[in-house]
């Protein structure tokens, strides 16, 4: 087969971005798409920003897009999504689906004047030119998703390759994910296959086609994967053809000035991106005076543990309850990893509750159990309220280095040298708890299902700590954080942070001068690590903890739904897959149980002593608060995401997991090295990272996000775990609410496309809801950062029923019998380490 003449040994001139729209059909990888554009133009982010528009393909009805929007963009890049083309002409179908805007635009009749405006159709937007020149589009010989084939190029009689593939070499490595493929032999000959990909031993599927004629060209790979190559080169190429084309260059067309222009403002307030600069989002009017001062104080080699601390000075200081973020694997993780390991832990002055199904806020203070209620309105979600208060949180706080010498009078180290450049970090004051997964239904802008919460049970508890100590795991250094009210304080009356417990929030001066030296007799008391007093001390807790540990469950867990019923709905959810309507499916149930009504939360906090013995967890984490009688006992592997003081983003998706083998070194590398290069375990991770990415762009600086680990295996006592890690930066006038609403709920809890397989999901679970099992779970402090993990391998009790989440990824790999053990033996895992009838 002839070679495609090198890229490198052509020489044209590079095109400029022109004004672009990107269609989104739904799906979650179309922002991706902006990575493509950046690999031409590393350099342009601000083109980027102001010519190139995402938006959702049926946002508005055609004759709004066809008429007033359009007509602004030299070109169209037509995104990936579920569906197909035929399901928009079925009777009763409606003309806004995706599908059917895409054929329209692929139409032979000019939409403006005498030209056709260039137009490049992905997964979809390729089914959609196949469909629109009279092709079949039918079910493909081999489903494929996140998995890589080879691209076949035709090429023309100079041996170059067709169309935007002209830049490609043969053997081109691209991702698919296609349950679907164009039938070659009902292609118009008006378009022609410019790629194909070899399927078996005799089958070939479509990978690309270009009409004959007019600008549309199309793939139905996804040059937009982390996973794919050369994705660049073709964007590239299909920017020279916009260049060339009549309806950029011709004065009855858009015109060369206009097109390689900035979009007029309220086209570019269209964006689906959250940048922060339109009304409901992003920061409010930042107040000139500051109104509270977090300050901190560092003691270093400290002999107390977190369980220690937690034990004796945390746990039942507040009847609203208390909160300890457990890096418990940190005595077995690799230095490497123990470097990023802090436990965290406060005491609640004011409890936060969130009920979905009635919009109602309540919130009540330890000085004052009666608290306030509050309707949210129609058009105001909880993260508009949350959004809101920590802007306004973040705008009044000012920060103060750590002191690490004695205190005075004040807890100010009035050494510090205000030009001494080391950044501190303290302890996470502000928010601690978690966010359920049903408030999906505020986060995701097109979710129409009924919301599936109860009326009585919380969706989302946070409690807010004034303080809250951290305890560095690498370096057994402890900080201790406060807020602090300043005295010039000026309240204003219009905003939900002051209206509604203004009175909770930071401590008075003479407060922070008790708690300073209530923590520096906690640690001053600290025994020195020869001291028998340490080994005595440690007996007494183990007997302790022993004897807090109930030993069985009244009631042993049980399913919400039966064996057969889970295979069917796998069975039923593999059909979608092949059908094109998702890609990989998080199918979930829960196991519940009944405690004794004795137990209360002393027996509860000694089956967590249990878990974190029995599996160590690096997002472990023990939730305890009073109002709705909440406990939540958290074994997670996962982070969902970071938000650094930097404002530096991090998300770790796990998928793939593997039990060790602890009494066989070789046998356990093996264990982990098979996971790693498991096509099954592979493809699901890859998922699941081209969707974080996806999410990530919607609250990113452009070019700033990058996969730093792909299928990267990460071990901690029990299991290997497939992770790959993706990072970016936030944009500057977005806080960490704005980037966990953006991405929740966790896409490894989803599946791909994010928002048409939580639909199928609420089906197949029979709208049962999930809880705060998927849901998140950490801290959002008052300093700007965030750190929250998924809600898996998590006991929930209320009023003493138990209840723990199980499930797993589907997709058209699994095998039914293999998917109910791995939910079991997750489930099991957690049952045992609690010490729950089996």
């Amino acid at each position: 087969m002839a070679q495609p003449v090198p890229p490198t040994q052509r020489s044209e001139p590079v095109p400029e971005i022109p004004r672009l729209l990107i269609l989104d059909a739904d799906d979650s990888y179309t922002r991706n798409i902006l990575d493509l554009i950046l690999g031409v133009y590393p350099a342009q982010h601000a083109q980027l920003e102001s010519r190139v528009l995402i938006l959702r393909a049926n946002r508005f009805d055609w004759s709004t897009l066809s008429t007033q929007i359009i007509p602004h963009f030299a070109a169209i890049i037509l995104g990936p999504g579920p569906g197909r083309p035929s399901s928009a002409t079925k009777p009763g179908a409606s003309l806004a689906h995706p599908a059917s805007i895409f054929t329209r635009l692929f139409s032979p009749v000019p939409l403006i004047g005498t030209h056709h405006l260039p137009t490049f159709g992905l997964c979809l937007g390729h089914q959609a030119l196949g469909f629109a020149y009279r092709a079949t589009v039918h079910p493909a010989p081999q489903v494929l998703h996140g998995q890589l084939s080879e691209l076949e190029l035709e090429l023309d009689s100079s041996g170059r390759p067709l169309g935007v593939l002209d830049r490609l070499q043969q053997g081109t490595s691209v991702v698919r994910y296609n349950s679907l493929t164009v039938d070659p032999s009902s292609i118009s000959e008006e378009v022609q296959i410019t790629a194909w990909a070899q399927d078996g031993p005799s089958s070939r599927t479509v990978m690309a086609l270009a009409h004959k004629t007019l600008p549309f060209h199309s793939v139905q790979f996804h040059p937009e994967s982390v996973c794919s190559t050369d994705g660049s080169e073709i964007v590239r190429s299909f920017f020279q053809v916009v260049s060339d084309s009549p309806y950029v260059n011709s004065e009855t067309g858009i015109g060369r000035t206009t097109a390689y222009s900035s979009l007029p403002d309220d086209i570019i307030q269209l964006s689906e991106i959250r940048k922060g600069t339109t009304d409901g989002e992003g920061s409010v009017t930042r107040p000139k005076k500051k109104s509270f001062q977090l300050r901190s104080l560092v003691f270093k080699n400290s002999n107390l543990s977190p369980e220690d601390v937690f034990t004796n000075s945390i746990r039942s200081r507040s009847p609203l309850g208390h909160v300890w973020l457990d890096s418990a694997d940190s005595l077995t993780a690799p230095e490497f990893i123990r470097q990023d390991r802090c436990s965290h832990m406060g005491s609640v002055d004011f409890l936060v509750s969130y009920f979905a199904a009635r919009k109602s806020l309540s919130i009540r203070a330890a000085s004052d159990q009666q608290g306030s209620d509050q309707q949210l309105e129609d058009s105001t979600t909880f993260w508009d309220w949350l959004r809101i208060v920590q802007d306004e949180l973040q705008a009044c706080t000012a920060t103060m280095p750590p002191c690490e010498d004695p205190v005075s009078s004040d807890g100010i180290n009035r050494t510090n040298d205000s030009s001494n450049k080391t950044e501190f970090v303290g302890a996470p004051v502000g928010f601690m708890g978690y966010i359920g997964y049903e408030l999906l239904s505020e986060s995701l802008a097109h979710y129409n299902l009924p919301c599936r919460s109860s009326a009585d049970v919380p969706d989302a508890e946070l409690g807010f700590c004034n303080t809250a100590l951290s305890y560095h795991h690498a370096s057994s250094t402890w900080t201790a954080s406060a807020l602090v009210v300043l005295p010039h304080r000026e309240d204003s009356s219009n905003t939900d942070f002051h209206q509604h417990f203004t009175g909770s929030v930071g401590l008075s001066d003479s407060e922070f001068k008790d708690w300073t030296r209530t923590v520096q007799e906690i640690f001053d008391e600290t025994p020195k690590p020869d001291d028998p007093l340490v080994e005595s001390k440690q007996q007494q807790q183990a007997q302790e903890q022993s004897q807090l540990q109930p030993k069985m469950a009244t009631r042993a867990l049980e399913s919400i739904v039966s064996e057969s019923d889970y295979l069917e709905a796998i069975t039923k959810a593999q059909a979608q897959i092949i059908s094109g309507e998702s890609y990989e499916l998080c199918l979930t149930t829960q196991f519940k149980g009944e405690l004794a009504s004795t137990e209360g939360e002393d027996g509860h906090f000694g089956r967590y002593v249990g878990l974190r013995q029995a599996n160590p967890a690096p997002y472990g984490a023990y939730v305890r608060f009073g109002v709705y009688d909440t406990t939540i006992l958290s074994s997670s592997p996962e982070r969902f995401l970071r938000v650094d003081q930097r404002g530096g983003v991090e998300m770790k998706p796990i998928k793939g997991t593997a039990r060790r083998v602890l009494n066989d070194i070789q046998a356990d590398q093996q264990a982990a090295f098979n996971l790693q290069s498991d096509p099954k375990e592979r493809a699901e991770n890859l998922m699941i990272t081209d969707l974080v990415r996806h999410d990530l762009h919607g609250f990113c600086i452009p070019g700033t996000v990058k996969v730093t680990k792909l299928f990267s295996i990460e071990t901690v006592a029990t299991v290997h775990s497939l992770v790959s890690t993706v990072q970016g930066c936030l944009r500057p006038k977005l806080n960490p609410v704005d980037a966990l609403q953006s991405s929740f709920p966790p896409g490894s809890m989803t599946g791909a496309p994010k928002l048409s397989s939580i639909e199928i999901l609420d089906t197949l679970e029979l709208h049962h809801p999930r809880g705060a099992y998927s849901g998140i779970l950490g801290f959002i402090s008052v300093d700007g950062r965030a750190d929250m993990s998924v809600v898996i391998r998590t006991a929930v009790i209320r009023n003493n029923h138990i209840s723990v989440g199980g499930g797993g990824a589907i997709t058209s790999l699994s095998r039914k019998d293999n998917e109910w053990k791995e939910v079991k033996l997750k489930v099991e895992a957690v049952q045992k380490s609690l010490n729950l009838a089996s």
